[in-house]
């Protein structure tokens, strides 16, 4: 019996080898066995990342292509333990940006690689931050490769801690801190940020109404948000461009709250 018929019944993705050869191309073979012997709950996992990027891929599965199989390894590897929706989302967006013509075209490891480094709170606060980006600077005609420095953000705690949902056990003080030096360290944002309290905050932005963080975007750090969106050779600038057509974030992004330009 073909392997990947053998996987686990009642998977939209996984379980289907049609979709997969689709979505893979000849890769597709590596899947068969590599998840017969994952347990149930891996498996989930592992399809719920397998259906954001059939989603993110849309008409494009079925274009000729595959996905390079050490991007899929490491999808494998890492995604069948991913349970947090925005990790799952960033692990099936570069799933879905990695199908290619080009046999050799791998782009989507050194992505994962930066992924799999960041703990969910940094890539939360990732996600958040460049889909504010995203959502501020579209088609203003401004260059991620010569206005950054101009183009940073402030995110007030409110806005943040709505985000981020956390528990009453987790310190929010403490992973804010934990996730924006995690970003700077990776260059994922530039290094000119600044995090405490209202006072603090209005010296470089008078109109600073709680406390919260300011930071600015890096080419790098879009380009991984890009991947992570299912944008196929994103370099990271087309993160500003008019044309870029993204869906609504998933996570909360209160409904005029005061996230206003740096």
């Amino acid at each position: 019996m073909d392997p990947i018929s053998t996987v686990g019944a009642g998977l939209a993705v996984i379980g289907s080898k049609d979709i997969l050869v689709k979505m893979l191309g000849p890769t597709a073979d590596y899947v068969g066995g590599e998840v017969k012997g994952l347990v149930e709950k891996c498996n989930v996992n592992l399809d719920d990342i397998f259906v954001r990027a059939k989603k993110k891929l849309g008409a494009r599965i079925d274009e000729d292509g595959q996905v390079s199989p050490r991007v899929l390894k490491h999808v494998i590897d890492e995604g069948r333990f991913c349970e947090d929706s925005i990790v799952a989302d960033y692990y099936g967006g570069v799933l879905a940006s990695s199908k290619t013509e080009i046999e050799r075209d791998d782009r989507g490891v050194s992505v994962l690689a930066t992924i799999k480094s960041l703990s969910v709170y940094q890539l939360r606060l990732h996600y958040l931050f460049y889909s504010l980006v995203y959502s501020i600077y579209k088609g203003k005609g401004k260059s991620l490769g010569t206005d950054r420095a101009q183009m940073s953000i402030y995110i007030p705690m409110s806005v943040y801690l709505e985000a981020m949902q956390f528990s009453p056990s987790e310190d929010a003080s403490a992973i804010l801190i934990h996730s924006v030096e995690g970003l700077v360290r990776s260059g994922l944002v530039e290094s000119n940020f600044n995090y405490g309290s209202q006072e603090y905050l209005a010296k470089r932005f008078p109109a600073a109404t709680e406390p919260g963080v300011i930071m600015a975007p890096s080419v790098f750090g879009a380009e991984v948000f890009l991947w992570g969106q299912g944008v196929k050779g994103a370099t990271g600038h087309e993160v500003v461009k008019g044309n870029l057509q993204l869906p609504p974030p998933e996570i909360s992004i209160p409904v005029g709250s005061p996230v206003v330009q740096g």
